[in-house]
């Protein structure tokens, strides 16, 4: 009888053992999960700040370089004149420099979109990712 009592104490004991490992995994998984979707939720606001940073740099950029472009026209339509035979060394540099503002200009443009796509790509992920997560969660409950 002894033999008995004992091999149900012991699987009592299991069983409340593996109760409690259950209980304190659920709850883990419960932390876990909330963890994980506060930070989805961040790296979604650091997306959406990358996002709204890429767009204004898109939008003022080229127009601080095509004011200095126009700066640059005006100043040497100014030399052009009466300094044309002084200075065609300041003037071939304004020129060149011109050019080199287009050539910025094209680069950046190619640049905002690389990065506009990288961050529509980031952003993408991070919705799949939030979508499983509350997918998994309601399997859960």
């Amino acid at each position: 009888m002894m033999v008995g009592v004992c091999a149900t104490t012991g699987l009592c004991v299991s069983l409340f053992i593996l109760a409690g490992v259950s209980l304190v995994s659920s709850l883990t998984d419960k932390v876990q999960q909330k963890e994980l979707e506060e930070n989805v939720k961040k790296l979604q606001k650091e997306a959406a700040r990358m996002k709204a940073e890429n767009m204004l740099d898109s939008v003022y950029l080229p127009q601080i370089l095509s004011d200095i472009e126009h700066i640059m026209d005006i100043s040497t339509s100014i030399l052009d004149g009466p300094m044309k035979t002084v200075l065609p060394p300041l003037l071939e540099f304004m020129e060149d420099l011109k050019g080199v503002i287009k050539k910025l200009k094209k680069f950046m443009h190619k640049e905002h979109e690389k990065k506009a796509a990288e961050i529509k790509d980031h952003e993408e992920k991070l919705r799949k990712l939030m979508e499983r997560i509350t997918v998994q969660h309601k399997d859960e409950l």
